[in-house]
C-alpha cells in the first residue's frame, strides 16, 4: 500500500501546478481586459474633449461671422472690396493743385543743383 500512495502523490503535484498555472493565466487575462477597458475609456473621454472644444471652437466662428455680417447690413457699401488707384494717373482729389509728386518733370529755377547741373539741363 505504500507504493501506490507515493504513486498519488507523484499524480497530484503535476495537477496542482497546473491549476496554479491556470489560474495565473485567468488573472492575467482578466487584468488585460480591464486595463484595455479603462484604456479605451480615457481614450473615449479624450475624443470627447477634443470634439467639445471643436465644436466650441465652430460655434464662435460662427457667433463671429454672423456679428460681421450684420454690421455689414448697416454700412451699405457701394464700394466692394480694396479700390485701387494708379498713382501715375492725373485726377481725382487727391491731385489738388500745387507740385506733381508723382512727376518726373524739371522745374527748379534757382539754386546749387541748378547751377552744378546748368550744362546738361535741356535747352
Amino acid at each position: 500500500m505504500g507504493a501506490f500512495a507515493l504513486k498519488k502523490k507523484k499524480d497530484k503535484k503535476p495537477l496542482k501546478s497546473l491549476l496554479r498555472l491556470l489560474k495565473v493565466v485567468i488573472l492575467a487575462g482578466v487584468l488585460l481586459a480591464k486595463l484595455n477597458l479603462l484604456l479605451r475609456a480615457i481614450e473615449t473621454a479624450i475624443k470627447f474633449k477634443f470634439l467639445l472644444v471643436a465644436v466650441g471652437g465652430l460655434l464662435i466662428h460662427g457667433v463671429k461671422l454672423w456679428m460681421d455680417l450684420k454690421a455689414n447690413k448697416k454700412h451699405d457699401h457701394d464700394e466692394g472690396g480694396v479700390v485701387y488707384r494708379n498713382p501715375y494717373e492725373h485726377g481725382g482729389d487727391w491731385n489738388s493743385g500745387g507740385p506733381e509728386y508723382h512727376s518726373r518733370s524739371y522745374h527748379r529755377t534757382e539754386g546749387a543743383q541748378n547751377l552744378a547741373y546748368s550744362q546738361s539741363k535741356p535747352q
